[in-house]
């Protein structure tokens, strides 16, 4: 829309409320940095958040807002999650696509949800201690909980939509749906409490950390902590993933000369230009989080969108709120040339990154603690997927249009990643 009316900036009114939507770098760069005091989250999102997951990074602002991420950020300083050992969930994941004799898959393979469930166990085994034998163990355990996060997710996603008029959107589901996954966290803290021999371990988990810091073990704030990193850490890295795999699928040259890049590193290559490339272009075209606001907390301004032209500042009253499009921004032809909406990692070779005309991980002083370690995990499993798998074919349902995306908090495949795969075979 923005690309065809040819605007960065415009404002609607609905029911008195005014919202302003931009993609344009120079208020994106306010937002985040240059008049990050003069915007916060809302009450709305506030309220609407901490029903489901507490007090937390993702529903503060303020003294609460830099007191939550001061719980977090000493601890994606450490050499466990600087250097986590991923590999045993990268091996269950790849272990788990089956092949014939002759090499195929037997069946098309949706990967989606191999890579929500995947990011999942890599999160509570890096912030909860839950190692692949332990998840192993409470199988059904863990499978109710992640069933019962993704409704938590689906209903807070509509309540977002819904703005002021988020508690309409309710209902037993979603209630028991919280429950279970407050007890299921609950349940981790208490085994952690319990557990003295992990205390003191060269390797502390984030929940270790918390412990050792919150007085009392308060266990509504530990859960509030820890559920804020759950949904941020899992469908960062499961849709990034997917859209990677759609699109490399769908472009067989690029798969191909990835691989043998890969191929053609020792294992010791944790960073390979070519994989990061990779996935640049597929957050460029899909950031994980496609939308996103901000409230004005006191009457301000943004640079630009006023005047004439869009070219002056544009004036902001307290409550006003802003949606600013990181995916509108990524596929700006004015930013990234006339063929933005192409999938082409070579672009990103020799390019220098501006930190307002790229923004998958957020800017300024709520950028992503976690990005590194998303990438890390995101790198690990392309180049597994890539050492096995020699051939990657897309697989379409008749009628199905290619590419539709669905949006909840975050924005996925609507299709999901369902491919054909051929086993490299001597």
């Amino acid at each position: 829309m923005m690309n065809r009316s040819g605007w960065d900036t415009f404002q609607w009114r609905f029911l008195g409320s005014r919202t302003i939507m931009t993609r344009d770098p120079r208020n994106l760069q306010a937002l985040h940095a240059t008049q990050f005091r003069d915007f916060g989250m809302g009450e709305n999102r506030k309220n609407n958040f901490r029903l489901a997951l507490g007090r937390g990074i993702f529903a503060a602002d303020g003294d609460e807002w830099r007191h939550a991420r001061g719980f977090m950020r000493p601890y994606f300083l450490t050499e466990h999650v600087k250097r986590p050992n991923i590999e045993p969930h990268v091996r269950k994941l790849v272990r788990s696509i089956e092949t014939g004799p002759d090499g195929w898959t037997e069946a098309p393979v949706d990967l989606q949800p191999l890579f929500y469930t995947f990011a999942l166990e890599v999160s509570c085994d890096i912030f909860f201690g839950l190692g692949p034998d332990e998840l192993e163990d409470q199988s059904d355990t863990f499978s109710a909980f992640a069933a019962a996060f993704d409704i938590v997710q689906e209903y807070l996603s509509v309540r977002t939509k819904l703005g002021w008029a988020y508690f309409l959107w309710d209902g037993p589901k979603f209630r028991r749906a919280i429950a279970q996954v407050n007890h299921f966290v609950d349940e981790v803290v208490q085994r952690t409490i319990s557990n003295s021999h992990s205390k003191g371990t060269p390797s502390p988990t984030f929940l270790d950390q918390l412990l050792a810091s919150v007085p009392g073990h308060d266990p509504s704030l530990i859960r509030s902590q820890l559920l804020h990193l759950l949904i941020a850490s899992r469908d960062t890295v499961a849709v990034t993933l997917g859209w990677t795999f759609h699109h490399l699928s769908r472009h067989p040259d690029e798969y191909t000369s990835l691989r043998a890049s890969i191929l053609s590193r020792t294992e010791s290559d944790a960073s390979s230009e070519h994989i990061r490339h990779v996935l640049l272009e597929s957050l460029r075209l899909h950031p994980a989080i496609p939308l996103n606001t901000r409230t004005a907390l006191r009457d301000t301004s943004l640079p630009r969108g006023g005047g004439a032209n869009g070219d002056d500042p544009i004036f902001v009253r307290k409550g006003d709120e802003i949606l600013y499009s990181a995916h509108a921004l990524h596929r700006n032809p004015a930013i990234w040339g006339p063929d933005a909406e192409e999938f082409r990692p070579a672009r990103w070779t020799g390019r220098r990154r501006q930190a307002w005309e790229f923004l998958p991980f957020n800017g300024g002083p709520r950028v992503c603690l976690g990005q590194r370690l998303a990438m890390v995990e995101m790198e690990g499993i392309i180049r597994e997927i890539a050492r096995r798998f020699e051939v990657l074919e897309p697989v379409m349902r008749e009628g199905e249009e290619d590419g539709v995306a669905r949006v909840t908090l975050t924005m996925s495949s609507a299709g999901g990643v369902r491919v054909r795969l051929r086993e490299q075979r001597p």
